[in-house]
């Protein structure tokens, strides 16, 4: 029996997480246009070694990872951060009061790349932000994920925040 790819396993987790994190905002009729988009285009999932600005991030787009410890992305544990990240992402949307627009997220892997999920417009939104090398790293180690907190306590995506600049909430 042969292994699978390098980053087969991260991209695995992903995709799984993503229809997993779709069902539950679908069950509490929450970010509509993120469910729409799992289930009737699909995400698009791209991995590099580069980074996107963090400031240039769509409305929307959520990112984990940046206070983790470098791992290959193809590795068990990557996956693994990716499965708990993203569940993280769901508690969080749905302990919001009011919906908003979720346009997918970043996967930060310290020190060696990226994975982005995705609808295709938003990923389009972030080619042009996006370097190879870690240019743009340094802009996520910033902030209060940064000092060590844990991803996304206080990320806070406002209601509207989409403004419809590639989020794919159809407007």
């Amino acid at each position: 029996m042969t292994s699978p790819s390098f980053d087969s396993w991260l991209i695995l987790a992903q995709a799984a997480a993503n229809v997993s994190l779709a069902k539950r905002l679908k069950a509490a009729d929450r970010c509509a246009s993120y469910v729409r988009a799992v289930e009737q285009e699909g995400l698009a999932l791209a991995h590099f070694h580069g980074f996107v600005d963090r400031a240039a991030l769509p409305p929307g787009v959520a990112y984990f990872g940046q206070d983790r410890p470098p791992l290959p992305c193809g590795s068990v544990d990557a996956a693994l951060i990716t499965l708990e990240e993203k569940a993280f992402i769901g508690d969080k949307m749905l302990s919001l009061t009011a919906d908003v627009p979720y346009a997918g997220d970043v996967h930060i892997e310290p020190d060696h790349g990226v994975v982005v999920a995705a609808p295709f417009a938003t990923l389009e939104a972030m080619l042009p932000h996006s370097t190879f090398g870690l240019a743009n790293y340094e802009s996520y180690k910033t902030g209060p994920a940064g000092r060590g907190e844990r991803p996304f306590h206080s990320w806070e995506p406002a209601a509207g925040a989409c403004a419809h600049r590639g989020c794919g909430c159809g407007h």
